[in-house]
């Protein structure tokens, strides 16, 4: 008997075995397409470059509910506010330790009000301004006590107009009121629940929850106003809801969370609990993605550190089956 009929005498006696585990095989793989590469939601599409906005490695943007964008220019120590298509309308700063002047200005975040809160991080110091850029106070100082910093990245500023700062050196997150006055400190250098390895990121989303992404730790930490522990989600790699670097994160109004994924040159945005929606792949030829903020649901600013530019992303309806 020749080989060929061997074989298929074994496939007709194993036929009733064969095609349920062959079509369950493809459902499992089709599922798992559909599951992990297919979301409801398309990602984002490069809009445009803001090339008229005369950049130096800025750092972070802020976008105000009337469109206008303040970016921190930390190659120039300054802040530089723009129109939403790139006309310069205000600036100031300057490279110094006085009030109003910057060592490396890095986080940015508007409150309630629109005053506007800067991370000054080589002065170890938070100032905060008018939306004209009129000083106000400020606040900090190098230290480990609480309401000292060292090298203060992210923060941000809740409906209450409670002040969020990561104080990454410190491998820890402060809590102040809008005079400055510290209320609450928590974390310390670690990879447990609740420790941090140099976090940069920190926003809150309307259930005031605090999310903080734990750089070093490759991921994102979730607690309570109070500082409280709730839960994490990712780690080190390159598969969706992985991180490499995660920095800086911006938090919608219905609680998503978008999160620059610097050292994949990339973007995720993923559901409170971590769960992927889209991811937006820059490459390698953008450099490194920091700070982002949002323009009314339909535009995605990103600060493009390596290239020197704030990169406008256009957000896109629901309901299309997109693969990453």
């Amino acid at each position: 008997m020749s080989k060929n009929s061997e074989w298929i005498d074994w496939l007709k006696e194993n036929l009733n075995w064969i095609v349920p585990v062959s079509f369950l095989t493809l459902f499992i793989l089709v599922a798992g397409y559909y599951v992990w590469y297919i979301s409801g939601e398309r990602p984002p599409t490069y809009a445009s470059a803001l090339h008229q906005m005369k950049l130096k490695h800025p750092v972070s943007v802020a976008v105000t509910p009337g469109g206008d964008i303040y970016v921190a220019n930390t190659g120039e120590n300054n802040i530089e506010e723009f129109s939403p298509n790139g006309n310069l309308l205000n600036q100031w700063g300057g490279t110094g330790s006085k009030p109003g002047e910057f060592e490396e200005p890095f986080g940015l975040a508007l409150s309630p009000n629109g005053n506007l809160y800067v991370t000054d991080r080589n002065n170890d110091r938070v100032e905060k301004f008018t939306s004209t850029g009129k000083f106000l106070l400020q606040f900090g100082g190098l230290g480990i006590h609480p309401g000292e910093f060292d090298s203060p990245i992210g923060i941000t500023v809740d409906e209450n107009g409670n002040v969020y700062v990561a104080d990454t050196g410190n491998n820890r997150i402060q809590k102040f009121n809008s005079k400055g006055e510290n209320l609450l400190t928590w974390g310390e250098p670690g990879d447990s629940p609740g420790q941090f390895q140099n976090p940069w990121g920190v926003a809150v989303n309307p259930k005031g929850n605090v999310y903080v992404t734990d750089t070093y730790n490759n991921r994102i930490q979730i607690f309570t106003h109070h500082g409280s522990y709730i839960s994490s989600f990712g780690f080190k790699g390159k598969a969706p809801g992985e991180f490499d670097l995660p920095t800086f994160l911006h938090i919608d109004s219905s609680g998503m969370l978008y999160v620059t994924d610097t050292g994949n040159y990339r973007i995720q945005k993923l559901t409170p609990a971590g769960k992927v929606i889209w991811i937006y792949n820059a490459g390698k030829n953008t450099g490194m993605i920091y700070g982002l903020s949002l323009m009314d649901q339909h535009f995605l600013f990103a600060a493009y550190y390596s290239r020197s530019m704030i990169a406008k992303l256009r957000l896109h309806n629901l309901g299309e089956l997109i693969p990453f």
